[in-house]
């Protein structure tokens, strides 16, 4: 978990510049919508994730922010992130909440990747 912070800020505004950057309206609303839920989440996950006492780390050495490129270079951030809520969901298999939280990002991942299936 101590990795939390950094990977969901940078995911978070790595999504933000491929959602500035396309050229496609299908994709700038479906990642304009994924950024949106990808910052909620990790708030909303890291408040409930500290309720329980432990305090998550400080983000360190974030990752440099691409500029976008094509469509799957957006599927290869999105499969990355999927891959770290598997992760997640593993190391937390005992705090349903958590896990259920994670269960829902997974959802509107899935629907991103949809909905950029229509530019």
């Amino acid at each position: 978990m101590n990795e939390f912070l950094s990977k969901f800020f940078f995911w978070s505004n790595q999504v933000k510049v491929y959602h500035l950057q396309t050229k496609s309206y299908a994709g700038h609303i479906a990642l304009g919508g994924l950024y949106d839920t990808l910052t909620e989440f990790t708030d909303d996950f890291a408040e409930k994730f500290m309720s329980n006492g432990e305090v998550l780390a400080a983000p360190a050495n974030l990752k440099k922010i691409m500029n976008y490129k094509d469509v799957g270079q957006v599927y290869a951030t999105i499969d990355e992130i999927d891959q770290y809520i598997s992760s997640l969901r593993t190391e937390l298999v005992e705090a349903t909440d958590l896990v259920n939280m994670l269960d829902d990002l997974r959802g509107s991942i899935n629907k991103t990747r949809y909905l950029l299936t229509l530019s």
